[in-house]
């Protein structure tokens, strides 16, 4: 409940603060992005450490502590987003509202809570929700007028690349999390890095990567190459396809030689980095940009909707532990190998679809430029 209340309206919120024409947007959602994995980064290393030196009791204790400076952080500046954190005119909901929304969100804790013991049911409730999420959206978008029809439909279609996106993605929290563990050297310096802190290697490849990457379009603007953001969209992909490529090699070669070195997995997080600083802040500034202010809250909700289904299917997808009758590595290769074809093949779709696109956001003035 926690997250979902945050997550879509802190997005939703800082799209308000641009003009629809204001080119600071997707940078400002990259700055945004690189807030967010400082948290990653300093979380994931440091419950890692504690629970493995303390026992998880311990983690957890850190992980509401760091959620408690977070909301009095939040209380102490809130005055500087006041004049936008309101509904748009006209659309102020009455305090019943409020209320049964409240009522709603307690169900749905409880019915979360059932839907973990019985996986299988979670899997067909996330279907049934998620078409009917889409459906409900696609007749929002039919009533709009021509051109907000259009950008709507191009978030649509890019909210289905994000499933793509994150459904492999995902796969570093779990198979590539257990091939760390199990076929990874991890000591550096005669000190053993916890599995489940190599998972923070991928928000400071991030933090490193985005200032990098956030000076690479001026530089390439001035020497008049433009990379469009559907073009950059699409470069996601094809990084994240990459990244898996690289590991199934990586695996390929370990298997002979005994336990993979930590540079590779250094190498991995580099190039899922890139995928992920090129689509994932990109993705929450083009919500908030095609879609009209009364609408940002339940596109948003699209957006991270869409990220939880992915989720899911990342652990329909993941590497199957102890497959009878099959080497372990042969496994992680086939697997790897797939989940980077499948981050390609979604970049090719896209690509292909990019004619498409783009032009109802050329043809309204002061649209963005898809390239």
């Amino acid at each position: 409940m926690g997250n979902g209340l945050f997550k879509g309206n802190v997005s939703a919120l800082l799209g308000r603060f641009y003009a629809d024409e204001d080119p600071r947007r997707a940078p400002g959602f990259t700055l945004f992005y690189i807030g967010i994995n400082v948290g990653v980064l300093a979380g994931s290393l440091l419950a890692g450490v504690v629970a493995e030196a303390y026992g998880y009791g311990w983690a957890f204790v850190i992980a509401g502590l760091g959620k408690l400076i977070a909301l009095v952080t939040y209380l102490i500046g809130r005055r500087l987003v006041r004049q936008h954190d309101r509904p748009p005119p006209g659309l102020q909901r009455p305090r019943w509202a409020l209320g049964l929304t409240s009522i709603a969100l307690l169900i749905a804790v409880a019915c979360s809570a059932l839907l973990l013991s019985r996986l299988a049911l979670a899997g067909w409730a996330i279907a049934v929700i998620g078409l009917g999420m889409a459906g409900s959206y696609v007749l929002v978008i039919l009533r709009q007028e021509g051109p907000v029809r259009n950008r709507l439909l191009v978030h649509l279609a890019l909210t289905f690349f994000s499933i793509v996106f994150w459904a492999v993605y995902q796969q570093y929290a779990i198979s590539v999390t257990l091939f760390a563990q199990q076929d990874v050297d991890r000591e550096i310096m005669g000190w053993v890095m916890p599995s489940s802190s190599t998972t923070s290697l991928g928000a400071l490849a991030l933090l490193l990567l985005s200032p990098l990457v956030t000076l690479l379009w001026p530089w390439l603007e001035r020497r008049g190459v433009i990379v469009g953001d559907l073009a950059r969209y699409c470069l996601g992909l094809v990084w994240l396809g990459l990244a898996y490529l690289l590991l199934s090699l990586v695996v390929d070669t370990s298997a002979a030689a005994g336990k993979a070195s930590m540079l590779w997995i250094l190498l991995f997080y580099g190039l899922l980095g890139l995928g992920e600083i090129f689509l994932a802040p990109l993705g929450l500034a083009l919500t908030t940009r095609l879609a009209p202010k009364h609408l940002a809250g339940y596109a948003m909700g699209m957006w991270f909707f869409a990220v939880a289904a992915a989720i899911y299917l990342a652990g329909v997808l993941a590497v199957p532990q102890g497959t009878a009758g099959e080497p372990k590595l042969t496994v992680y290769e086939a697997d790897f190998l797939l989940y980077g074809l499948g981050g390609l093949g979604g970049a090719l779709l896209l690509l292909l679809a990019l004619p498409w696109l783009h032009r109802p956001l050329r043809e309204e003035r002061g649209g963005i430029e898809a390239g």
